[in-house]
This record gives structure tokens, C-alpha cells and sequence, in this order.
């Protein structure tokens, strides 16, 4: 399934900007690339490990905390937490 097509319509038909849709979708991009150098196959939902994992990731390679937190929410916006 390909979840960032079907996640920017979402975004899209809630009436969401052309740069929101696209700062939101390339936040998710990023997190299933950030699974699949692990080996890990994203099926839409999250858990926490992978969350903290992908947290503490983003805070190793130097990301300011508001853009951490920023990229985390736009996690939200996709899935639930399980």
C-alpha cells in the first residue's frame, strides 16, 4: 500500500496547503526510510520503540528539538500509536 500517496490525499481533501501536505508526507517519507535501513517493514502503524528509536535518531544527527518535535507530530498525523 502506499501510504504517503494515500496520506497526502488525506491531508489534501482536509483542506490542508500544498506545503503542508508536503512537509507532513516527506516527515513520514523519512521515518520509513529511517525503518527500512533497518530492516523494518512499516505496515501503517507505529510503536513506541520505533518512535524513541527514530527520536533519538533525529537528536544524534543534530536536529533542533522543535524540528524533532515538529517531524514526530507529523507522525501523529498518520498513525496511531500502538
Amino acid at each position: 500500500m502506499d501510504y504517503i500517496k494515500s496520506f497526502g490525499e488525506y491531508l489534501f481533501e482536509n483542506g490542508k496547503a500544498n506545503n503542508t501536505v508536503k512537509s507532513y508526507t516527506g516527515d513520514v517519507k523519512g521515518f520509513i526510510r529511517f525503518l527500512a535501513e533497518r530492516d523494518i517493514v512499516f505496515e501503517g502503524t507505529f510503536n513506541r520503540f520505533t518512535i524513541i528509536s527514530y527520536k533519538n535518531h533525529l537528536l544524534e544527527k543534530a536536529y533542533e528539538p522543535v524540528t524533532v518535535n515538529k517531524k514526530l507530530n507529523s507522525l501523529r498525523k498518520k498513525c496511531r500509536v500502538i
